[in-house]
């Protein structure tokens, strides 16, 4: 469930009015509605009396509803909180909920305006290469088709939710921004130096994934494993030939800005056979 119009549930404070945006409004006809309602296991005439009268979801059938809807734990809990606001009985208990409410859109704030950090922390760094699919969302936001969770969970085959958590992350670091619907390159950068104690993870992420490729035999991709002798002198000419021609190969990707953009991984390795 998604679409590039979508509004991010933070940016309600009704799950009414959230609800009626994902499903359209009154006399709208995109089957959104009858999904919905089966989703939360009643019928369409009942989730039309909750998202235009006075009826309320249950806490079970908003819990069926973020399943639907395939949020992240964030994104259910703001729901949720939402839904136990909109039920409350008082104003006491409203009250509560609301502070709750506010209290998570406050962070998020604080967290966007954190983003105009221009580094990562050490400990964001160790999240985002524990995985290979944190740096492949984040690249893959520079292409138009791979914006939105559906596109980019197709693209690498991986569950909604967790482009969804990935996403927030990226969010919440400046490494991405959601804007009128489209999931976004942040302002922030980041590059992980020879020294870091997290390149290895970062090489091996890719060079496991490069393993993963060879079922695949795509025609397009080039693969090249061999042991080879060279002598000290010939080994400085192969290494510097190397670092020209990768030089020359970045060059080419930070110039290519074209509609019809794909996502893949470069490696290149030179080492000592050595034990």
């Amino acid at each position: 469930m998604d679409s590039s119009v979508k509004k991010l549930v933070f940016e309600f404070s009704d799950y009414k009015d959230f609800l009626n945006h994902i499903v359209g409004g009154a006399g709208r006809r995109t089957g959104h509605r009858a999904m919905l309602s089966k989703a939360c296991g009643c019928n369409t005439a009942y989730i039309s009396q909750v998202l235009n009268g006075a009826n309320h979801l249950s806490l079970e059938q908003s819990q069926r509803a973020n399943r639907y809807l395939k949020n992240t734990k964030e994104e259910a809990h703001y729901f949720l909180l939402l839904v136990q606001k909109a039920r409350a009985g008082n104003h006491e208990l409203k009250s509560y909920f609301n502070e709750q409410i506010e209290s998570i859109k406050s962070q998020r704030l604080n967290l966007k305006n954190r983003m105009q950090m221009k580094s990562m922390t050490t400990e964001n760094q160790a999240i985002y290469y524990s995985h290979w699919y944190f740096a492949a969302i984040h690249v893959a936001l520079a292409i138009p088709h791979l914006q939105t969770k559906s596109e980019i969970a197709v693209f690498f085959n991986l569950p909604q939710e967790k482009v969804g958590e990935v996403l927030e992350f990226l969010s919440t670091t400046g490494l991405a921004r959601y804007e009128t619907g489209k999931w976004l390159v942040g302002s922030v950068q980041i590059h992980l130096g020879s020294d870091s104690p997290h390149i290895s993870k970062h090489h091996s992420n890719w060079r496991n994934q490069a393993i993963v490729s060879f079922d695949r035999s795509l025609n397009e991709d080039l693969h090249y494993s061999a042991a080879i002798t060279l002598s000290k002198k010939a080994l400085t000419e192969m290494r510097k030939y190397l670092v020209e021609h990768l030089r020359n190969s970045i060059e080419i990707v930070t110039k290519s800005i074209d509609p019809d953009d794909e996502c893949y991984a470069l490696n290149l390795d030179l080492f000592n056979l050595k034990r």
